[in-house]
C-alpha cells in the first residue's frame, strides 16, 4: 500500500516501541496511514538517532528488542497502520560495540570482515611501516604525548589483551602477544609441570598465522587458534597465581611510568605492531585511509556493492519484509554508495519478488537546481527534500530579494554573486576536510596519466586542483 500520510517517530532509549504503541490511536485520528521509523537496528549505546549502527542483524534492545518490535507491528496492524523503516546501507559506527569493526582491528586483512569496510590497506603514498594499517584518528593530542602521559593502558580480560584509551578498548593482534607473555619469563623455570599449559599457550601464539595471510583456509586456521588461545590465557590468568603475577608484572612494565619516556618503549613497540595506527584526531582530513560518512571519522563506510556485505547487512530487514512487518523502506544517504543504481535494483529484486506492485522504497537523494532522480532507479521517489524546497519558496517574496541583498552586502562586505560564494566554499571544504581523499584520487590519476601523452606532464598538484 502506497502511504497517504506518514508520521516520523525518532526512536531512542527514552522513546521506545512501547511509547510508540501508546501514540497509535492519536496518529490514526490524525489521518496518518504509516509510521515512518528512524533506524531500529542495534546502534551505539545511548544513540539518539540510530544512524550509528553497530549490529545490523538485531533489532536494537534499547528500543524494546525483537519482542518489542513484534508488539509494535501487531499494534500498528490492529489500528490499520503500516510501517516504513529508515535503513543505513552506507556506514556503521567505528566503535568498540561494532564486533565486525573490532575483528578488523584485531586481525587486519585476515579478518573475515576486512572486505566489508571501505579501507585502503596500502595507500599509494604510504611509507612501509604504515602499510597494512587502519589509521584511527581518535587521540586528543599527538601520539607521543598521549603515550608518555600514560593515557594508553594495556589490560587483559576474557577478550584477550586490549589497549584502553578513555572509553575505547582496542584489541591486540594475538600474533603479537609474545612479548607481553614472555616479559620476565627468563627468571622462571617454565619446565616444571605447573607451567605446562603456559608453554602450550606460547606455542599456540608462535604457530598462529600472521594477519597478512588472507587465503580462506589460513584465515580460518588463524581464527580457530585464536578461539582456543584466548580462553586458555584467561583461564590460566584466573587459576594460576604464578601466571597472574607474571602477567600483572608484565602489564605494569608495558604501561610505563608517567615522566619517564623510555618506560613506554615496550608499549610503543607493541602498538607499532598492530593492524592500526593510533593518531591525533586532527590528522584525519589528510591521512585517514577509510571512507567515512562525510568527515565523521567514527562512522566507517561499507562496501555495500559486495553481494556478501549486502546480504549480511540487510538480512534482518529482509526477514521483516518477508514476514509482512514492513510496508516500505527509506534509504539513508544513497549518494554515499559507489553504485546507487545497482543497489536500488538489487533491493527491488530482493523485496518485490516479481509482484505486480513493487515494494515501496524512497531514497534520501539531495537534488540540486533542476536535477532529477536518475532514470532507471526502481524506487517510488525521494524523501522529499526537493518538494520542501519548492514549498519553502512559497514563503519567500521575490520582490524582497533586492532589499535582502543590500542588507547582506552592507553587513558582510561581500559583493560576490551567491554562486561564486557557494563554489569557493565547496572548494574550501574539499581542501580542509577532505584533503586526504583528494590526495588519494590525485595519486590514482597520476598512475593513469603516465600512460597518456596528454597528461604525462601534469604534476600531482595540478591533478588535485
Amino acid at each position: 500500500m502506497v502511504p497517504l500520510a506518514t508520521y516520523r517517530l525518532q526512536f531512542h532509549k527514552d522513546f521506545t516501541f512501547a511509547h510508540a504503541i501508546e501514540l497509535l490511536p492519536y496518529l490514526r485520528r490524525l489521518g496518518v496511514s504509516h509510521v515512518y521509523a528512524s533506524p531500529i537496528l542495534t546502534a551505539r549505546a545511548g544513540s539518539q538517532h540510530g544512524y550509528d549502527v553497530t549490529d545490523p542483524t538485531r533489532v536494537n534492545p534499547e528500543l524494546g528488542g525483537e519482542e518489542g518490535f513484534a508488539q509494535l507491528v501487531e499494534a500498528l496492524h490492529a489500528h490499520g497502520l503500516g510501517l516504513i523503516v529508515d535503513i543505513v546501507p552506507n556506514h556503521m559506527a567505528a566503535s568498540g560495540e561494532n564486533a565486525w569493526w573490532m575483528d578488523v582491528l584485531e586481525n587486519g586483512p585476515s579478518s573475515q570482515y576486512a572486505t566489508f569496510f571501505d579501507v585502503v590497506w596500502n595507500p599509494v603514498n604510504a611509507l612501509e611501516p604504515l602499510r597494512g594499517k587502519v589509521v584511527l584518528p581518535i587521540l586528543g593530542d599527538h601520539y607521543a604525548t598521549i603515550l608518555e602521559d600514560g593515557q594508553l593502558r594495556l589490560a587483559l580480560d576474557d577478550r584477550g589483551f586490549g589497549v584502553h584509551y578513555w572509553e575505547n578498548r582496542l584489541p591486540v593482534d594475538p600474533k603479537t602477544y609474545g612479548p607481553v607473555l614472555r616479559h620476565g619469563l627468563e627468571h622462571i623455570d617454565t619446565q616444571s609441570a605447573e607451567w605446562r599449559d603456559y608453554r602450550a599457550l606460547l606455542r599456540l601464539v608462535d604457530r598462529l598465522p600472521g594477519r597478512d595471510e588472507t587465503s580462506p583456509q589460513v584465515a580460518d586456521w588463524r581464527r580457530r587458534d585464536i578461539e582456543e588461545l584466548k580462553p586458555l590465557l584467561w583461564q590460566l590468568y584466573g587459576a594460576h597465581a604464578d601466571v597472574r603475577t607474571l602477567l600483572d608484572d608484565s602489564l605494569a612494565a608495558f604501561n610505563g611510568v608517567a615522566g619517564d619516556p623510555r618506560s613506554f618503549d615496550l608499549l610503543d613497540g607493541l602498538l607499532s605492531d598492530q593492524p592500526y595506527r593510533l593518531a591525533y584526531w586532527r590528522v584525519a582530513s589528510q591521512e585517514i585511509n577509510y571512507r567515512r560518512f562525510f568527515d565523521i571519522a567514527d562512522l566507517v563506510s561499507l562496501r555495500i556493492g559486495s553481494e556478501e556485505v549486502f546480504e549480511a547487512t540487510h538480512r534482518r530487514i529482509f526477514r521483516m519484509a518477508d514476514a509482512g512487518q514492513l510496508d516500505g523502506l527509506r534509504i539513508d544517504h544513497i549518494d554515499g554508495l559507489y553504485d546507487p543504481a545497482g543497489y536500488t535494483r538489487r533491493l527491488h529484486e530482493r523485496l518485490s519478488h516479481g509482484a505486480a506492485e513493487p515494494f515501496y522504497v524512497v531514497v534520501e537523494k539531495i537534488l540540486s537546481g533542476d536535477e532529477t532522480l536518475p532514470d532507471g532507479w526502481p524506487v517510488a521517489g525521494t524523501t522529499g527534500y526537493d518538494f520542501l524546497t519548492d514549498v519553502n519558496g512559497l514563503f519567500v517574496d521575490p520582490e524582497g530579494l533586492a532589499a535582502l541583498d543590500a542588507v547582506y552586502v552592507r553587513v558582510s562586505g561581500v559583493t560576490q554573486p551567491f554562486e561564486e560564494v557557494a563554489y569557493d566554499a565547496k572548494r574550501r571544504v574539499m581542501a580542509e576536510l577532505f584533503s586526504g581523499d583528494i590526495g588519494s584520487l590525485s595519486r590514482q590519476l597520476e598512475l593513469l596519466t603516465v600512460h597518456d601523452r596528454y597528461g604525462r606532464d601534469l604534476t600531482i598538484r595540478e591533478l588535485g586542483q
